[in-house]
């Protein structure tokens, strides 16, 4: 069975996950991405082919670089049993080139994050919200990674009813770490709080340089990741002795190092508003399978689940004060106790079991 999978990047350890799942269950895959300024990934062991290159945050802007990948997208979806594109604009383009194929291969939109325009008003969001609605009309399944992405954005906003769709978190596939021992720390050891991934949400970099300068020394913050648009970051971290950045990642080679350093992870953020109150964060799964505790935003999906398991603690970024005031209180032994928490919770929650199984077989079904 031959698939071809249309990614926005080159290289990310969610959408080769997804694919390397799949391939394993003995779908063949084919690879065409665009490039873009992203973090570094595993470099992907199937057939690929570059498509174009992209910016971030153009919508109008990749317009011109999608019509002349057109072709190429036609030519593979012809030899293709499913296409599997990866947003709903790869989407768009694959209906288009299935339409002018001569083929009907089964066609899969996979939607890992709503773009604020499509949760706005005004005519030109109204006019997004309508296309939106075609392309996961016209698709034979929707692929999103959380439930609420179907009760909060396709039902309210979209106003569409029942979808053929299935619910693939981004999960942490075990098969591919390995777990490491806590450390022990010295009972006046500082805190550190770890913050990974691709580092762009400015409220937290400025909450996080506040806190751990008026914090003296008593937290620390370790950094790893792509960083986007923060313009002083470099700066920041050069004038503080209690701030390291590591540098950017593989994922998931590199996850157990990083983790094991770290006394709190940080997966609180205000960066697109809409997916935070609907999808965990990525940072979510890590730090549940490293059993590390986090600090997440209230009013996110995160913060619901952290705090009614107590893995960790809640703050509000807009509140700084009474947020720090919170942060000041956790010590060793809360993160100990939040450690334990996490030992309680079913690995389900957090780590693929099955999940590629049952997506191949509702793929094909």
């Amino acid at each position: 069975m031959k698939a071809v999978f249309i990614s926005p990047v080159a290289s990310d350890a969610l959408i080769f996950r997804r694919i390397d799942s799949l391939a394993d269950l003995g779908v063949k895959p084919v690879v065409l991405y665009f490039q873009r300024d992203y973090y570094k990934g595993r470099e992907s062991t199937h057939e690929t082919q570059k498509l174009g290159e992209l910016a971030h945050s153009s919508v109008f802007g990749r317009i011109t670089t999608y019509l002349r990948a057109w072709s190429a997208i036609r030519k593979h979806v012809q030899s293709s049993d499913i296409v599997y594109a990866f947003s709903s604009d790869l989407t768009l383009l694959a209906l288009l080139a299935r339409a002018f194929s001569g083929s009907r291969p089964k066609l899969v939109c996979e939607v890992q994050d709503i773009h604020s325009l499509l949760v706005g008003s005004g005519p030109l969001a109204w006019a997004f919200r309508q296309l939106d609605n075609f392309i996961v009309n016209q698709s034979d399944l929707l692929v999103v990674t959380s439930e609420e992405y179907i009760s909060g954005y396709y039902a309210q906003h979209l106003d569409i009813g029942k979808l053929n769709h299935f619910v693939q978190e981004n999960k942490v596939d075990g098969r591919l770490l390995d777990r490491t021992d806590v450390q022990s720390k010295a009972p006046n050891s500082p805190l550190v709080i770890g913050y990974f991934g691709l580092l762009r949400c400015k409220t937290s970099w400025s909450f996080l340089m506040r806190f751990i300068e008026r914090s003296a020394g008593d937290v620390h913050l370790y950094v790893r990741g792509k960083v986007l648009g923060i313009d002083s970051f470099e700066q920041d971290v050069a004038a503080s002795e209690w701030i390291e950045y590591g540098g950017e990642y593989v994922s998931p080679d590199d996850l157990p190092e990083m983790y094991a350093v770290i006394d709190l992870s940080w997966v609180a953020h205000a960066h697109g508003l809409a997916n935070s109150q609907w999808a965990r964060s990525n940072r979510f799964y890590e730090a549940m399978y490293f059993g590390v505790p986090m600090i997440a935003q209230e009013g996110t999906v995160d913060s619901r689940f952290v705090s009614e398991a107590m893995v960790g603690t809640v703050i509000d970024m807009h509140q700084y004060d009474v947020s720090e005031n919170a942060l000041k209180q956790i010590s060793l032994k809360s993160c100990e106790a939040w450690r334990a928490n996490i030992g309680q919770v079913a690995n389900t929650v957090y780590e693929l079991t099955d999940d590629h199984e049952r997506l191949l077989a509702k793929i094909i079904s």
